[in-house]
């Protein structure tokens, strides 16, 4: 079971990573990093809450996507709450230096 819920965290991983680098390139043309209203997700009923940075969320996505942060920081959040049959919620976070970890892996959470 814990392999299926590796091959889901993919979408999590790859999502986190273009939110980097589109952040990356907002700060670059803006001096400061995009931080969305608080509460704003991005998920699969929401995919345009991130467009403003050009990040689109399919509409098969599993995680709900945030961004908090400052003009100078920011922390992409990505967090699933059913990937597989146990109650472990699974949440991916990458920061402003490109470092990704998981927060909770739901693959090793029982």
């Amino acid at each position: 079971m814990s392999s299926t819920v590796k091959a889901k965290q993919t979408e999590a991983k790859e999502l986190l990573r273009q939110i980097y680098l589109m952040e990356r390139s907002y700060y670059q043309n803006n001096d400061r990093y995009w931080i969305p209203a608080p509460g704003v997700l991005a998920d699969k009923d929401s995919p345009y809450a991130f467009d403003t940075i050009g990040v689109e969320i399919m509409k098969s996505a599993r995680y709900q996507y945030s961004v908090t942060g400052t003009d100078t920081s920011f922390v992409a959040t990505a967090t699933a709450d059913r990937l597989d049959d146990d109650p472990a919620i699974d949440q991916w976070q990458i920061d402003a230096d490109g470092e990704l970890r998981a927060i909770i892996d739901d693959a090793i959470a029982r």
